[in-house]
Parts: structure tokens; C-alpha cells; sequence
């Protein structure tokens, strides 16, 4: 369904984790303020359904730069390991289910 999105102002930043092994996966959200956190839970309940292995689904991170200084909710999504051959075949061969959850969890946002 449509979402119209005039009216609301947020971030989302995409990212992949690297790990020397690879055994980690599985995504998780970092968010920064308290509506950034509200973004970064409905994101996961999604997002990580899709790609679980992470303790945390979600978390504080008040150092990133990208979301301190964003004025509007901001999150930082991290979509799985690269270094994870599960994750990694995700990513390249099925970002549209990613990139879906997450619309899921926005969608979950701005109805909320």
C-alpha cells in the first residue's frame, strides 16, 4: 500500500558489517534519540526476522556521526554481513527482500 510521506522527515542510512570470521550475521539498528529509537524498533522487527543473529536488534550508539547530527529521526541500518555467506547471498541476490522489510518497519513507523 501507499505510504504519502509529506509529512514525515527521517533517515535511514544503509550499511554492511565486516568480521574476519564468518560466522557473524544477522542485522541490527543503531539509532541516537528517542524517535530515532521508535524508527529503529519498527525497522527491526522486521529487518531482523529477515536476517536474525544478533544479540541486539537494536542499539544506542551515541558516537556515530550520522545520526547525532541529523535533526530528523535518524537510524543506521546494519543489513547483515558480508562476510557471512548467507548474508552476502542475501544482499546480492535478494536486496529486495531488505530493502522491503525495511519499508515494512517505515511503514509501521508512520502509522503508528
Amino acid at each position: 500500500r501507499a505510504i504519502n510521506l509529506d509529512y514525515f522527515d527521517f533517515s535511514i542510512s544503509l550499511h554492511c558489517d565486516h568480521n574476519d570470521s564468518p560466522e557473524p550475521h544477522g542485522a541490527h539498528v543503531c539509532y541516537f534519540s528517542k524517535t530515532g529509537k521508535r524508527l529503529a524498533t519498527a525497522i527491526a522487527a522486521h529487518l531482523c526476522k529477515l536476517m536474525p543473529g544478533r544479540a541486539e536488534k537494536i542499539r544506542h550508539r551515541p558516537g556515530l556521526y550520522v545520526l547525532k547530527s541529523t535533526k530528523c529521526p535518524a537510524v543506521l541500518c546494519e543489513c547483515g554481513f558480508i562476510s557471512n555467506p548467507a548474508d552476502a547471498a542475501m544482499l546480492q541476490h535478494e536486496p529486495h527482500r531488505i530493502a522491503r522489510a525495511i519499508a515494512m518497519g517505515v511503514a509501521d513507523y508512520v502509522n503508528a
